[in-house]
């Protein structure tokens, strides 16, 4: 699905926005950890559940999908059943990232049946026509068995749209946008550099080294190796329980709070390789 270029300033304030228009709801203050499920039902008026959409869809990659016409936002099963709060709340988190942020693009293929880039799936039983997001057409007729191809102009406006997620598809723009808004939503800018300043001061921390030159529990050695401790320190500092680590150093980065001056990457294994 073709989505138009947004900006990372212009994601954050629709988080923003979803927030504060919560806080106007409920009179009540977020704190971290965010209550995304709540903002789902509660401040954007959506159904929130759980399938097997794996088994549905017949993909074994599939995490997560937004119905627009039916207001509701699914996550699969296996996000539950594996008790990872961080993974199943940043899905959350992501999809409520393509409510906001693309749910007119597809009310508008909905109701014009126009091609726009779009991928078109049709159940092969009628009636269940939705709109994916994640492949070509072209893919998609050798990729799965449950759902057809359908031409532009059979695309009918009385039909359900709809968006899912796949791991495999994680880079492409669309689910960049998405992942970015729900950082942004889980891990609010302000409350993050404040709880980073009362860790680690006002300075970033910088990483020049791979692996640290101390040896002992007296000295912290800012590094590449110790990125789980940075971001852990961050995470309960602030509260934000219900996000992963992996997920804050990569939005302490993106802040520019933790700079990485080595050519290492900061690999989610124990191992640390150069890239």
């Amino acid at each position: 699905m073709k989505v138009p270029w947004l900006a990372k300033e212009t994601i954050a304030d629709a988080a923003a926005g979803v927030l504060d228009d919560y806080e106007a709801k409920t009179k009540c203050r977020v704190q971290p950890p965010v209550p995304v499920e709540h903002i789902i039902e509660r401040g954007l008026r959506l159904r929130l559940g759980f399938a097997d959409l794996r088994k549905t869809m017949r993909l074994d990659d599939v995490l997560g999908a937004t119905y627009v016409k039916k207001k509701m936002i699914c996550v699969d099963r296996s996000l539950a059943e594996n008790q990872n709060e961080g993974r199943l709340c940043f899905t959350f988190a992501h999809e409520t990232g393509h409510w906001v942020l693309h749910r007119k693009l597809v009310e508008q293929a909905c109701r014009t049946g126009s091609g726009c880039g779009f991928t078109r799936l049709r159940a092969k039983k009628p009636k269940a026509i939705g709109l994916a997001e994640l492949e070509s057409d072209q893919d998609q007729t050798t990729k799965t068995n449950c759902y057809d191809a359908v031409a532009p102009n059979t695309f009918q406006q009385s039909e359900d749209g709809f968006i899912f997620c796949r791991i495999k598809d994680a880079k492409k723009p669309i689910e960049w946008q998405a992942d970015y808004f729900a950082s942004c939503l889980l891990m609010p800018e302000e409350a993050l550099r404040s709880a980073f300043c009362r860790c680690y001061g006002n300075s970033p921390l910088i990483l020049y080294n791979v692996k640290s030159a101390y040896c002992g529990p007296v000295c912290f050695d800012p590094c590449v190796e110790n990125w789980p401790k940075i971001a852990g320190v961050v995470r309960e500092a602030g509260g934000f329980t219900n996000v992963s680590k992996q997920s804050m150093i990569i939005r302490l980065q993106d802040l520019g709070l933790v700079q990485n001056e080595t050519q290492a990457r900061l690999s989610w294994a124990k191992s640390y390789c150069f890239s």
